[in-house]
């Protein structure tokens, strides 16, 4: 086969048709997604809305990123995501102190860290199916602990590890 052969165009040609329709639909509808996005929503604002209350606004953010498990596993029957979840979270807490100890590292470690954190999370999440939002969370939970136990400017924490 040739760049001028005319059934490596019209290959290309479908392939590409096919990709161009893919990014401008949308997959079925695994049905009703709104009580998902209910249950994401109560249980980020009511973490972040007690601790800001009680006086513990700095923490209030962080505590909230706990409410990244509700996301994942909303097709699965109730009984089953009860089962899934506290391995999400399980998940979700392992990359939170791994930030904190790639933190005390410095940047190169950080760096690296998230190297490591996005090809498993990507991998695992492949291995298993886990579905939407895929290794994203993991990835920024990792991320989002680095960034505030880290030493900044001035040798300050934004929040003690």
């Amino acid at each position: 086969m040739t760049s001028d052969d005319p059934t490596l165009r019209a290959r290309v040609r479908a392939e590409a048709a096919h990709v161009a329709r893919s990014l401008t639909t949308f997959g079925p509808s695994r049905g009703r997604r709104w009580p998902l996005a209910l249950q994401a929503g109560l249980a980020m604002a009511v973490p972040i809305v007690v601790l800001a209350a009680s006086g513990h606004a700095s923490i209030a953010l962080l505590a909230a990123t706990g409410a990244f498990t509700v996301i994942y596993g909303g097709w699965l029957h109730p009984r089953e995501r009860a089962r899934f979840a506290p391995l999400v979270a399980l998940a979700l807490a392992t990359c939170a102190a791994a930030g904190t100890l790639a933190a005390a590292g410095g940047t190169f470690a950080v760096l690296i860290g998230v190297l490591v954190v996005t090809i498993l999370s990507a991998a695992v999440a492949g291995w298993i199916s886990l579905g939407p939002p895929g290794p994203v969370f993991f990835v920024l939970v990792f991320g989002l602990s680095a960034q505030v136990t880290s030493v900044h400017v001035g040798g300050q924490r934004a929040i003690d590890p």
